[in-house]
Formats: structure tokens, C-alpha cells, sequence
């Protein structure tokens, strides 16, 4: 069995890491689940999913809830829920299967208490045996809800967690991913070995490098200078969809060679020697590193405090940086310094800017979003026409054009709702807003946004099954929703309120936490205005006026607060 990585499900309650009181770990049997043939009798594979207490505080639950995708798409994962049961190692709680809503719920039965006590040192196991798997290849959301209350409290609430997991084709495997030695000295090589299916696309990725290996069973590489993290990452393509599975294993390098930008010493420093990089070359002390870009906020509701530990960590950069959350462990940042016609690449791990100033490429004007295991990256080249970037496992796919996009003259906003995924642009000649939509296969011919012309940028945003543009017109900002099937290569919008307040000077950002859609934008002044959506209504917030910023801001939630770059 495998672990897949946990989500979190789009606002539908409590589904934030500081309040979500529960963990839920998926695992699948058999491993990876593969796709029924299309003959003869289904595939049939089981889900397990460990919960475990998150919190410091022990709470009650009532019943969890499986909600899985039925139907025959890339995207379900059963053809149906014939013979599907479920179990549970709670004694006297039961699984009772709702074919109709594709849900397993579990719940105590009859004579057995109400609900039961999570503690530190509680663990559940609950699984759903006997799904015949579909026959398309492709990733599908499995929904975890959990009913809960704090100990010595009456109101339950919801939790829902989303996780994934793949359908992969027949045949395939990808296993035994083996390192030898785990441990070399600084210079030496190691030898990594697998097992992998004949008509698999593979990948062997370390220093930040993809390495193809297709059709190979074993590579050795040499002059190791650090412990190093190798993942072998397979791509197994059937029709229009796919799947990826990845293997890991670290390699020690005891005394390792270190190679960093800037080292800053508080105390002593003790060295047997310092010397050129090579022989004959001259030894150079090189200068700090420019005026560098602020982190310079942190929320938690209506209270903005300075980061003060972060504003010497990101190099200088032009206004348009673009912020986008992984998993809530780190942040990915693409922005083009001063002076430079080219894109870098950092990530943040809410202690310091892990990698800095990593190549990307020439270009202006970066977006990021986020899909599943990959980081997609939007960007105008030297003609206007916006490139797509795909980055998964540290290293970045070849820049594909959008098709029709040679016209932009402002920064593009990218999203990812369900399925689909959204572009939109302002054309530089009509001054209208422009959207591209993309679902699987290829992107449709851009068609325009509904409501007044466009003199700005706009930004992209998802609330639940929503998906808001907000963009610039006027002396105010317009706001646009998709609330359509996203199931299909469509969208209706309809055009929202204008935002209030002082005239903008830059484009705004969006970004949601919780149950909350979240948009920043600067002013005139130079003070960052704020208003929020709950769904329904767009409120103002109080600005941030204690200083006057030179810089449109980013904004992006992380580690359950709201974060301004």
C-alpha cells in the first residue's frame, strides 16, 4: 500500500489545518489501483483511510462519510456501487452504502454509544472494499467528512478532507525502488535500481533536474557532493487521460560539499582554510545581495502584524511577483528581478527561501496556480503571447503558447477549478477581458468576459464549485462568476458588483481561505485596500495604511492565515 497526499476540500465547512481537529491518511488495495478491462468481469480494488487526532484537544465524532465519484470519466473512480461494502474498527459502528449519492457512511448501530472519543492515542480504520474501478485512466477525489464537537460541547460541525487517488492502466507497476549504497562518501556514486513496466514513461529526478529513463532498469550516478532526495516518477498515458506515480529515496553524504549564496555568521567562524573555486583563480568576497522584496504581513482576521524574520530573505524583484501555496508546506514564487529580462524561481518554507533566484526563463508578468502534484505557471514572452509551464517534482516542462493569446498587455491570472482550467487575459487593442478554458486535452478560442471594458490586469479566484474573476475597469474593479458544470468544456458567467473605494493603481489579487474569498488590491496612495466574499456579499476591510507600498501586492493563504507579499 501507498499513501496519497492529503488535500483539502474547497470551503464546505471547517477545512482549515488550525481547526480541521482530524488527519486522514488514504491508502489503496491493490497498489496502485489499476482500470477494469473492457471486457469481463471489473476490476475491483478497496479504499482504507486512517483517521487520527490532529489537535492537541480530544473531541467526539459521530460518523465519517466516503463521498466518491461514480460514472465512467477520467475523473470517477467506479462504474458503480454494485458490491461495494464497508468496514470499521469502532466496535458496534457499521457502514452503510448509498449507491444513489456514491457515499459509505459509517456510524454506531444500534445499542452502541452515540459517538466515540478521539484521543492522542486513538486510531480508526475504516474501508471501502470491493469498488469495480472504472476504465478510464485518471485521478479521482475521494471526499472524507467527519461529524465532530470539542469535549463537553452540544453543537457537532463538519469536517471535510479531500484526497486523491490514481487509476492506472493494466499492466502497469512501478516498484522496488532501491538505492546502493544508501550512504557515499563526498565524490562517490550510487546505483539506483526499480521494476518498472515495459510502456511506462519514466523520470529520475534530482538537483532539480528531470532525467529520462525509459526502458532502463537501473542508472548510476556518479560524484554525489551532498545527500541527495532522487524520485522516480512514471507517467502512464491512456487516451487523453493520465496518471503519475512516484518513488523516493534519500542518499546520505556524510561530509558533504556545500555551495550557497550568502553565509551569514553570528559568533565565530573557524575554518582550516578558505580558497578559490579552482586553482588559479582569484579568491572574491562577493557583495550582499541587492534591496529585496517584503513578506510583509501575516493575518489572522482583522489583526496584520510585520514579518519582520522574512523581509531579508527574497531578492529584489519587479512588482508583478505571483505567490501559490503547496500543500500548505511551502510556497512557490516566480518573479523577474530588476534589470533582468529573465524569470526565477524560489520557494519558501515559512522559515526562509529554500531555493533563490533558481533559472526559469525569459519573460513578464507570472502567475502561478496549483493542480493536484504539479504547479502550473502562466507568463507573457518578449511578444505578448502567454506561455504555459508545467513544474512537478522540482523541474519545469517545456513553454507551451495559448493559442490566440498574442495580444495581451497586462499580466495574465491562471486557476484550477475541479476539472478545468482557466486563463484569462486583457487584449491590448480592444481593452477587453478575455478567458480561455481547458479541461484535459487543449485549450478553447478565448471569448470575452461579460461587463465594462478592462484597463488593468485581472485575477482569478475559486469559492467552492465558484470560479470569480476580478479585474480593473474604471476608477473601480468589476467582478464576474462561473458557477457551471465542471464537468464540461463550458462556462457561464455572469457579471457581479463593481468594488468600491479609492481608485486602484495596480491590478488586484485574490486568494481564498476557508470558506472566505479574499481580494487585494493597491491604491492611489499607495495603501492596500481589502474586501473579502463569503459567497454572497463582498464586504470592505479596513486598508492597510501604515506604510505606502510601491508594489502591487500578492496575496496567499498559508498555514491557516492570510499572507501578503
Amino acid at each position: 500500500m501507498s499513501l496519497v497526499r492529503q488535500m483539502p476540500a474547497p470551503p464546505a465547512g471547517r477545512t482549515t489545518a488550525d481547526t480541521d481537529p482530524l488527519a486522514f491518511d488514504l491508502a489503496v488495495t491493490p497498489d496502485p489501483l489499476r482500470v477494469s478491462p473492457s471486457e469481463g468481469d471489473p476490476a475491483t480494488g478497496d479504499l482504507i483511510v486512517v483517521a487520527s487526532l490532529a489537535s492537541p484537544a480530544p473531541v467526539e465524532c459521530r460518523s465519517f462519510t466516503v463521498t466518491l465519484k461514480v460514472g465512467p470519466g477520467g475523473g470517477d473512480l467506479c462504474s458503480s456501487m454494485t458490491g461495494v461494502t464497508g468496514t470499521i474498527s469502532l466496535a458496534g459502528w457499521t457502514g452503510t452504502v448509498n449507491a444513489a449519492a456514491g457515499t459509505v457512511t459509517f456510524a454506531p448501530g444500534s445499542g452502541a454509544p452515540a459517538q466515540a472519543e478521539f484521543r492522542s492515542e486513538t486510531g480508526v480504520t475504516f474501508q471501502v472494499m470491493g469498488l469495480p474501478v472504472n476504465q478510464r485512466v485518471g485521478v479521482s477525489q475521494v471526499d472524507i467528512s467527519a461529524s465532530w464537537r470539542p469535549l463537553g460541547t452540544t453543537s457537532w460541525q463538519e469536517q471535510v478532507t479531500r484526497l486523491e487517488t490514481g487509476k492506472f492502466p493494466l499492466g502497469f507497476h512501478l516498484r522496488s525502488l532501491a538505492a546502493e549504497p544508501l550512504s557515499v562518501p563526498r565524490g562517490g556514486s550510487v546505483t539506483l535500481s526499480w521494476d518498472a513496466s515495459a510502456a511506462t514513461a519514466l523520470s529520475l529526478y534530482y538537483d532539480g533536474e528531470p532525467h529520462p529513463v525509459t526502458g532502463q532498469t537501473s542508472v548510476t550516478v556518479p560524484d554525489l557532493k551532498q545527500t541527495t532526495y532522487f524520485h522516480l516518477r512514471a507517467v502512464a498515458q491512456d487516451g487523453a487521460g493520465s496518471v503519475e506515480r512516484t518513488l523516493s529515496v534519500m542518499v546520505h553524504v556524510p561530509d558533504p560539499e556545500l555551495s550557497v549564496g550568502r553565509v551569514i555568521v553570528h559568533g565565530t567562524l573557524q575554518a582550516q582554510g578558505i580558497g578559490p573555486a579552482s586553482t588559479g583563480a582569484p579568491l572574491v568576497f562577493p557583495q550582499r545581495l541587492p534591496a529585496l522584496v517584503d513578506m510583509v504581513s501575516d493575518a489572522s482576521g482583522n489583526t496584520w502584524e510585520p514579518l519582520l524574520f522574512s523581509r531579508s530573505a527574497l531578492p529584489a524583484g519587479n512588482p508583478a511577483a505571483a505567490v501559490a501555496p503547496v500543500f500548505d508546506q511551502r510556497v512557490e514564487l516566480v518573479h523577474q528581478p530588476l534589470g533582468s529580462a529573465e524569470l526565477v524561481w524560489s520557494t519558501f518554507d515559512a522559515y526562509a527561501w529554500v531555493r533563490v533566484e533558481a533559472p526559469f526563463g525569459p519573460g513578464t508578468d507570472p502567475c502561478l496556480a496549483y493542480e493536484r502534484d504539479s504547479l502550473w505557471c502562466a507568463y507573457r514572452d518578449g511578444g505578448g503571447t502567454v506561455q504555459i509551464r508545467k513544474a512537478g517534482y522540482h523541474a519545469w516542462g517545456v513553454p507551451e503558447p495559448v493559442p490566440g493569446s498574442g495580444t495581451t498587455q497586462f499580466r495574465p491570472a491562471l486557476v484550477h477549478n475541479g476539472d478545468r482550467r482557466f486563463l484569462a487575459v486583457t487584449d491590448s487593442t480592444t481593452k477587453a477581458p478575455l478567458y480561455w478554458l481547458h479541461r484535459f486535452t487543449t485549450w478553447t478560442t478565448p471569448q470575452r468576459l461579460p461587463g465594462a471594458a478592462a484597463n488593468g490586469a485581472p485575477a482569478l479566484g475559486v469559492l467552492g464549485s465558484v470560479t470569480v474573476c476580478v479585474y480593473r475597469s474604471g476608477g473601480g474593479h468589476q467582478v464576474v462568476y462561473d458557477d457551471s458544470d465542471p464537468t464540461l468544456l463550458a462556462a457561464q458567467w455572469v457579471a457581479g458588483p463593481t468594488l468600491s473605494g479609492p481608485t486602484p493603481a495596480g491590478p488586484p489579487s485574490l486568494v481564498t481561505l476557508g470558506s472566505t474569498l479574499y481580494c487585494a488590491y493597491r491604491d492611489t496612495s499607495g495603501h492596500i485596500q481589502l474586501h473579502d466574499y463569503d459567497g454572497t456579499t463582498w464586504t470592505s476591510r479596513p486598508p492597510l495604511t501604515s506604510r505606502t507600498y510601491t508594489h502591487d501586492p500578492a496575496l496567499m493563504a498559508f498555514r491557516g492565515a492570510l499572507w501578503l507579499v
